[in-house]
């Protein structure tokens, strides 16, 4: 009897589900805060969304832009704001499950038929670069980005000798002040403290 494999996209999910289930799992249990972790599964859902949509369709073609859009209202801060370096959600819920659904997605993203999808729509590389930044995933060579060069700084041009700024008056005291001696304290023989404070008095 023969079994069909499932579909890479749905593997895909799969694996995704069984992360979101394990952060809100894990993240319960090492004392994250309840919305925070509801937080975070979210923001996974979300980028998964993205990408399955994304994948599902054809890839549109490249258009540049003919007119500017107009500016959308502000959307309201979110009540959180998620780290952006690389690793963070395992270095957040440090925890063997999270690092090997990490490994799952990894070998699933490099295999050929994900490879050939990327080829095809390079725009998938726009959700799943935020998820393989927090699992420390490495990007397959045709998601990552050329960084841009930087265009160099115009020449400075010069500036006659400007007067030099008066110096703060600091509130701590000079280094090369001596501070006041204090006296020393030489102590006394026994007996002469006794007379000087208790004098034999007179027969």
């Amino acid at each position: 009897m023969s079994t069909t494999q499932p579909a890479p996209l749905d593997l895909f999910s799969r694996i995704i589900d069984a992360l979101i289930k394990a952060v809100l799992g894990h993240g319960n249990a090492i004392g994250l805060e309840r919305p925070l972790t509801l937080f975070i599964a979210s923001y996974i859902r979300r980028l998964s969304r993205r990408f399955l949509t994304c994948a599902a369709r054809a890839p549109l073609p490249h258009r540049p832009r003919t007119q500017i859009r107009p500016a959308s209202p502000p959307k309201p801060p979110a009540p959180y704001t998620l780290p952006t370096s690389h690793n963070w959600l395992r270095r957040l819920i440090d925890t063997h499950i999270i690092t090997g659904y990490a490994s799952q997605l990894h070998h699933q993203i490099t295999t050929p038929e994900f490879l050939l999808l990327f080829s095809q729509n390079p725009a998938l590389g726009r959700p799943l670069r935020p998820l393989c930044r927090m699992l420390g995933i490495p990007l397959p060579p045709s998601l990552r980005l050329t960084p841009k060069p930087r265009p160099n700084p115009p020449p400075k041009s010069p500036n006659p000798a400007s007067p030099p700024r008066p110096k703060a008056k600091s509130i701590l005291p000079p280094r090369h002040l001596t501070p006041p001696q204090t006296p020393k304290f030489t102590p006394q023989p026994l007996a002469n403290w006794y007379f000087a404070n208790f004098p034999e008095k007179p027969r």
